[in-house]
């Protein structure tokens, strides 16, 4: 089993979780591994990890150059995936998750009647003016994707190895995981969970966040519908622009051959006009979102957006990526 924790100035808290995952882990799986990744931390973090990986043969901690966001930290942790790992566990380094939960998840994955289980937060040790916003987000994002879960936001998440390795995580897409594992084919479910106060340290996500996450609901959104066919957006739209546009036409040549009323005093006319080179603007566009959207489909190599400094591993001499 292997373990993924993105961090970002959590050395109050970080070496803690760290122990009582592993304590937990020990009793699920006969090997397993935590990958610890440093988002560009700057308050000791960096010197913890580095001791804990020396002193912890079980705990690899990997720097990246500069802080990249929670999204691109997980997928460089992703990126490691052990080829021997059947099961990928993320979970938020400031223990307000409890790791003893998982076995709870596990059960429906070896059962086989789930790929990807998340937690769904009962008891959120924040105020309403953070849990109010986020219900309905998770509302809206159920009725948007399809996946009719509780908490998208949850940290604690296990799935299956196929599943994380198939997961592509950019910009703040960490929120939306469940939607993309459910994009994949993957099954997923919920388990119920108690959320913890923070160890130490403070939250890093605040008000100010909820447009950005409704913005990046109407990017989710694109990308479930169109990623693969995105002309059938902008056609769809340039059509009913080019429908508009042509009727109002039409209209107006009618009146101009049957009753002889004069075009250009009229707005309408400027009005058919505009819709008709705006239907082939936004079809032009879709069609070239199209070719770049093929265009990346056949590509045979990822690209990603951090820059590893330095990976540590508990195992003298062993590749933490290959153990």
């Amino acid at each position: 089993m292997f373990a993924i924790i993105p961090v970002h100035d959590e050395v109050g808290s970080i070496a803690t979780v760290a122990a009582e995952l592993g304590e937990v882990l020990a009793t699920m799986a006969s090997k397993h591994e935590i990958l610890i990744v440093d988002d560009g931390s700057t308050d000791g973090t960096t010197s913890l990890l580095r001791e804990l990986a020396r002193t912890n043969p079980s705990v690899t901690s990997l720097e990246l150059v500069r802080r990249t966001g929670k999204a691109t930290a997980t997928q460089a942790g992703l990126d490691r995936i052990p080829d021997w790992a059947d099961y990928v566990v993320l979970i938020d380094g400031d223990g307000q998750d409890d790791p003893h939960d998982l076995p709870k998840f596990l059960a429906p994955l070896v059962a086989g009647d789930s790929d990807m289980v998340i937690g769904w937060r009962q008891s959120r040790a924040e105020n309403a003016l953070r849990t109010v916003p986020s219900r309905v987000a998770n509302r809206m994002l159920a009725a948007a994707t399809g996946v009719r879960i509780h908490d998208f936001g949850s940290p604690l998440k296990l799935m299956r190895a196929d599943v994380a390795r198939g997961l592509q995580l950019r910009g703040d897409m960490h929120r939306f995981i469940p939607a993309l594992g459910s994009l994949a084919g993957a099954r997923v479910s919920e388990v119920p969970v108690l959320q913890r106060p923070r160890l130490a340290g403070r939250s890093k996500y605040g008000l100010s966040r909820t447009g950005k996450v409704f913005l990046d609901m109407i990017g989710l959104y694109f990308i479930l519908r169109y990623a693969d066919r995105p002309i059938r957006l902008f056609g769809t739209i340039g059509l009913w622009l080019f429908v508009i546009g042509a009727g109002l036409m039409i209209y107006l040549g009618i009146d101009k051959i049957f009753f002889g009323v004069a075009l250009t005093p009229r707005p309408f006319f400027l009005i058919s006009i505009f819709l008709l080179l705006s239907a082939v603007i936004v079809i032009m566009n879709g069609l070239t979102a199209e070719l770049l959207s093929q265009s990346i489909g056949r590509r045979d190599y990822p690209t990603r957006a951090y820059t590893p400094r330095r990976e540590d591993s508990g195992i003298p001499g062993a590749d933490p990526r290959k153990a």
